[in-house]
C-alpha cells in the first residue's frame, strides 16, 4: 500500500473507481485515534486494512453511503463493479470527520481515473476505418497495434488495414492510465471481386446467345444500352459489345465487357436457272446460285449435295442452302419445257386415182412445224 494516497479531513468529489481497480487512502491525525470515513456511490466495496494489510472491516451500503469509523494511520480501500471494458465506471466521493478536529500528515490531490471510449462504423469500407476516442478533458489518447508501441494522437485514428487496434487514455499530470480498449478491425476489403462472363459462341448460331456473369461477391449488374440494371444475365439477340459490372459490400467495382460476333440470323438468298427455257427433246441443266453456304438438291429420294442438277422429265425440282449459322433458304424451279414425245404426221393427196395432172399432197400434225423435201432442202409448208 505503498502508493496509498494520503487525505486530510474534508470532502473529495468526482473519485472514480471499476472492477479490478483498488483506490487505496491512508487516513492519520495528531488529535484522535479514529477519523469517521463517508463513502457516497453505488456498486462499491468499501474496507479497513491496518498497516500490516490486514482487512479490519467492510462497510455496508446503506441509502446509497458506506460508513465506518477508521483507526488513526490505517487504509481505506475502495473498488467498483463496473466493467471499464464496456466503458463502464463507478463515480463515488468522500467524506472525512473527526470531532477532535484531526489534522494529516500531507494532502495529495486526487486524479480522476482516464478513461477511453472508442467509436467506428463496422459496415464493409474499401479504404480505411476512422476509429473516434473520446476521454474526458486534460487526457491524453494513444494507440497501438502490439501493446508494446504506444503513439500519441488527437480525436481520430485513421485504420488503413485490417487488424487489431488497441486505445488507452492517459493523465499527463497525475501518470495514471485507462485500461486499454480493443477494436477489431475486419471490415477493409479494397480487394475488387472477380468477375467472370460466360456463354459467349464460339461459332456460327442463328440463336439468341444467353450472356452470364459470374462474380466472387457482391451485386452485379449488366448495361441495357441506358442504364445499369440488376442481373447477371443478357439474352443477346444480335452481334454486339455486351457489359457487366460487379459491385461489393466495400464499394469496390470491377466492370467487364464481351464481344458477340457469331451470330447470324439471315437466311442466305438462293436463285435457280435452267440452262434452257423453250421446248426441248434433251436434258435441262439447273444451277443454283446463292449468297453463302452449302447448297444441295432433292433427286427425289434425299438431299444431294451439289449445285448442278441435270434433270430429264418435266416436274418441280428442290434446291435448298443452309448457311454456317444453320439458316436455310428452300426454293424451288418448275421444268416443263422437256418433249420427248414425237408429233404425229398424216400426209394425204388430193387425188388417189390415176391422173395425168399434179397430185397436191397435205400434211396432217398434232403439233409443230411442217417442212417438206424437195430433193435438194426441207421446205417450210
Amino acid at each position: 500500500m505503498d502508493k496509498a494516497i494520503q487525505l486530510c479531513t474534508g470532502s473529495y468529489g468526482g473519485l472514480v473507481t471499476y472492477r479490478g481497480d483498488f483506490d487505496y487512502y491512508q487516513v492519520s491525525t495528531f488529535f484522535s485515534d479514529k477519523i469517521d470515513v463517508v463513502v457516497s456511490g453505488s456498486g462499491l466495496t468499501v474496507c479497513e486494512y491496518d498497516k500490516d494489510g490486514n482487512q479490519v472491516q467492510s462497510a455496508v451500503e446503506k441509502d446509497g453511503k458506506y460508513t465506518m469509523t477508521v483507526a488513526n494511520g490505517n487504509y481505506v480501500c475502495v473498488s467498483g463493479d463496473a466493467d471499464i471494458e464496456s466503458n463502464e465506471i463507478n463515480s463515488y466521493s468522500m467524506n472525512l470527520t473527526d470531532s477532535a478536529l484531526a489534522s494529516i500528515d500531507s494532502v495529495l490531490e486526487y486524479a480522476v481515473v482516464p478513461v477511453v471510449k472508442i467509436e467506428y462504423d463496422d459496415s464493409f469500407v474499401s479504404q480505411s476505418v476512422v476509429i473516434t476516442a473520446n476521454t474526458v478533458e486534460g487526457m491524453k489518447t494513444y494507440y497501438s497495434t502490439n501493446l508494446q508501441d504506444w503513439f500519441e494522437f488527437s480525436g481520430s485514428y485513421t485504420a488503413t488495414e485490417n487488424g487489431v487496434y488497441y486505445f488507452k487514455a492517459a493523465d499527463p499530470v497525475n501518470f495514471r492510465e485507462s485500461n486499454y480498449v480493443t477494436a477489431e478491425i475486419s471490415n477493409i476489403d479494397n480487394i475488387p471481386p472477380t468477375l467472370e462472363i460466360t456463354g459467349n459462341a464460339a461459332s456460327w448460331t442463328n440463336k439468341d446467345v444467353v450472356l452470364s456473369a459470374i462474380a466472387s461477391d457482391g451485386v452485379v449488374e449488366y448495361f441495357d444500352g441506358e442504364n445499369w440494371v440488376a442481373g447477371d444475365k443478357i439474352i443477346a439477340v444480335e452481334n454486339g459489345i455486351y457489359q457487366f459490372r460487379v459491385t461489393d459490400a466495400a464499394g469496390n467495382v470491377t466492370e467487364k465487357s464481351v464481344e458477340v460476333t457469331f451470330i447470324d440470323k439471315v437466311a442466305p438468298t438462293l436463285e435457280i436457272n435452267a440452262d434452257k427455257m423453250t421446248p426441248t427433246n434433251g436434258k435441262v441443266v439447273l444451277s443454283a446460285a446463292v449468297s453463302d453456304g452449302f447448297v444441295e438438291y432433292f433427286d427425289g429420294k434425299k438431299w444431294i449435295a451439289g449445285s448442278i442438277y441435270e434433270v430429264s422429265d418435266n416436274g418441280k425440282y428442290l434446291f435448298r442452302v443452309t448457311d454456317k449459322a444453320g439458316n436455310q433458304t428452300v426454293s424451288s424451279i418448275d421444268v416443263g419445257n422437256i418433249d420427248k414425245v414425237a408429233p404425229t404426221l398424216k400426209i394425204t393427196a388430193d387425188k388417189t386415182t390415176p391422173t395425168n395432172g399434179n397430185v397436191v399432197l397435205n400434211a396432217t400434225v398434232n403439233e409443230g412445224i411442217v417442212e417438206y423435201f424437195d430433193g435438194e432442202n426441207w421446205v417450210a409448208g
